[in-house]
């Protein structure tokens, strides 16, 4: 479940979504589905809540967080580094301006959590489209 407030805050909480067909009983457990748009050469800060499926927040420590923006899915070259701080349930990601800065037009991104015994899950991810600043 992911719900954007103003302020920069993302809410995520993975649920396994499960549809059943006449033969087979799929089960998905996809990362939330996040755009971002961003201003080129603007600090840029995001904030990702993590919650239970019932509302409750999950508590993330010992988690480290990692959050990219690329070109493609496929690209080997990373076009920036979120900066993570992971405290209580929320991950803060931080572009700086220089960060942005340095990019421009369109790119994929998602964010990243390993907890303690190595599992990866992705929490969100999606676009990030960034608009040319006017003012240098």
């Amino acid at each position: 479940m992911v719900r954007v407030a103003p302020g920069w805050q993302l809410q995520a909480g993975g649920q396994a979504a499960v549809s059943a067909t006449s033969s087979a009983t799929t089960v998905s457990a996809l990362p939330d589905v996040v755009h971002l748009g961003i201003y080129q050469g603007d600090t840029f800060p995001l904030t990702v809540a993590v919650y239970d499926p019932d509302g409750v927040p999950i508590d993330l420590t010992g988690v480290t967080a990692k959050s990219e923006i690329r070109q493609t899915a496929d690209s080997t070259t990373v076009a920036a580094t979120f900066v993570p701080s992971v405290s209580g349930n929320a991950i803060d990601l931080l572009l700086s301006a220089t960060d942005t800065a340095a990019l421009a037009g369109g790119y994929v991104w998602d964010c990243q959590i390993t907890d303690i015994d190595g599992s990866v899950t992705t929490l969100c991810g999606g676009i990030a489209s960034v608009t040319k600043q006017v003012t240098r």
